[in-house]
Order: C-alpha cells, then structure tokens, then sequence
C-alpha cells in the first residue's frame, strides 16, 4: 500500500510499513479497532501517499489485523490507482454533494472492522479551503482517542534514510541561500530575489540528480503528471531565459508558484470549469490529451526567448 513509483531518493516501501506497523502496536496496546489519519503529511508518512490537501477529504483507515484502505473523491481514483499499492480504494460522488463524504466514510470503516474505539489523529477533517464536515465520532458513533502525539514522537526519532534525506535537503537548502545572497541587489523586492533564487537552486539539484525529462515524450508525461495533480489551478511550462532549459510546474489557483525570470512556453488550465462541459470530473486525463491534439506548436515556439 505504498506510493508505487517512489522518487529517487525517498522512504523505502519497506520502512513505510514498518511505521504501519509500529503504529498499529500502539493502536492493538490502547484496545482500538483501528486508526484514521485525516493529516495529508501523516498519511505521506505511514504510505508514501502525496497530495495536495483541499476541501475534499483524503483519508487513510487501518483495522488492528491489517486491513487497510484509502478514502478519495471519485474523480481521484484512477489516479491513486494508478500511482500507488492501495489493495482498497474507496470513494465518494463530491463534496459538497448529496451526502456528505464523512457519512460515507463512516460505512466504509464499519465495513473494515472499525468502530467502537478509534484511534486518529484528529476527530474528522479539518476545516481547509471552507469544508464543514460533521467530526468522526458522531458518524461512527465511537469513541475517538487522540493519536497526533503518538505519530509526532515517531516523527521526531529520524531513521537513517531521513537523516539522509535531511543531510541532502539541507545541502540544497545551502545552495539557495548562496543564490539568495547572490541575487540581493538593492531596489530588488524580496520576493524577486527569493523565487529567483528557488529556481536557480531547484534547476541546480535536477541537474545534478538527474535529467528532468527524456525528450519530448518525458517532458510530455512530466507535464501530464503535473496537469493530473490534486487541487486546483494550472501546469504550465516554463523556460528559463537565462539557460533555456524548460521545466513543468504546477501554480496553485491563479497566482501561487510563477518563476520569476521565466516565461510560460505551455500553459494548461486545469480548474474544472476548464473542461466540465466536456469532461467528468473524473476526465482530467482525457481533457490533457485533448489539449495536447490540439496545441499549436508553432505559437508555443515562437514564445521560446
């Protein structure tokens, strides 16, 4: 139940289930059924899964004798699917919708095995981007035992491929504050200063820990894998004007991520109300494809500086 393609350097699978393991100890230990993580950053942690949190809820459930499944509106399925080992994936219609997905959840834990005692993280989804939900022991009419301590003090005693991982992040880290230093000029604002020195450090690591893309059919799925990310907003491709090289980033609603410095080579509107008329919500991946048999290429090149 892992994230199956992990990144170069990352958590092994193997570790991962070991912390599910861990947790589940404590679980069996306090006399619950089971868990429920609602945390997107505590659910990366015990399975590898990333996303980005939004007002629909992503939830990750486990009985004490192993089984487990993941909770994710419908129109992610095919994505989780896709990119993890998850033996179980619920989901619900939408939210808001007819019923809340919090309702839902609460048959898909009953049916799991869990209920009575739980043991999460916190007592339902928090409140992001708007969401109201009633919290997790009324729908399961169980008693919820607080969990958050227990996962921060796993957090806190770090293994060897963290420490690693910290280590390298740490000398990526170091590189930007020198391109910080660099890029600090007077009558310079500090955000030009700060994206221009997050690109230039960002560009830097990829070279050195690999190429980004395989040529047009790498970039092209790079692209497509930013376009398919959870949330809201747009992929776009950028060229940087002082190397030429491009690289595919996701902007979080209209104006959240734009590189300083660069200029946007192929954009994508990925907002549902971009393809709705056409396309399910479930459909993000058709509507890509769509818009690649359409692009015209001879506009996105004379965009190249």
């Amino acid at each position: 139940m892992e994230q199956r393609t992990p990144p170069r350097t990352g958590i092994p699978a193997l570790e991962l289930r070991e912390r599910r393991d861990r947790l589940l100890e404590h679980v069996r230990r306090e006399g619950r059924t089971g868990y429920v993580l609602f945390g997107p950053s505590y659910i990366q942690y015990f399975t590898g899964f990333w996303f980005l949190s939004n007002e629909r809820p992503v939830v990750f459930a486990q009985r004490v004798t192993g089984e487990a499944a993941v909770f994710v509106p419908e129109f992610e399925v095919e994505r989780t699917r896709a990119e993890t080992d998850f033996e179980r994936v619920e989901s619900y219609p939408e939210y808001p919708g007819v019923e809340h997905p919090m309702r839902i959840l609460a048959r898909v834990l009953s049916d799991l095995g869990i209920g009575g005692s739980i043991a999460a993280d916190q007592d339902g989804y928090p409140g992001i981007l708007g969401y109201e939900g009633p919290p997790l022991s009324e729908v399961t009419s169980s008693t919820v035992a607080p969990l958050a301590a227990v996962i921060e003090g796993m957090m806190v005693r770090k293994s060897e491929n963290e420490i690693a991982l910290i280590r390298e992040s740490a000398r990526w880290c170091e590189r930007a504050h020198q391109f910080l230093q660099e890029f600090t000029r007077v009558g310079d604002t500090e955000s030009e200063a700060s994206l221009r020195a997050g690109h230039e450090a960002t560009l830097a690591m990829l070279q050195t820990l690999g190429d980004a893309y395989g040529g047009f059919e790498g970039w092209k799925a790079d692209f497509s894998a930013v376009s398919d990310m959870r949330g809201v907003g747009w992929a776009m491709a950028y060229c940087d004007v002082t190397n030429g090289k491009i690289t595919n980033h996701w902007i979080s609603d209209h104006e959240n991520g734009h590189l300083a410095g660069c200029v946007p080579i192929v954009v994508l509107d990925v907002w549902e109300h971009a393809f709705i008329k056409d396309f399910k919500p479930s459909e993000r991946d058709k509507y890509v494809e769509a818009f690649f048999a359409n692009i015209d290429w001879k506009t996105c090149e004379a965009r190249l500086p």
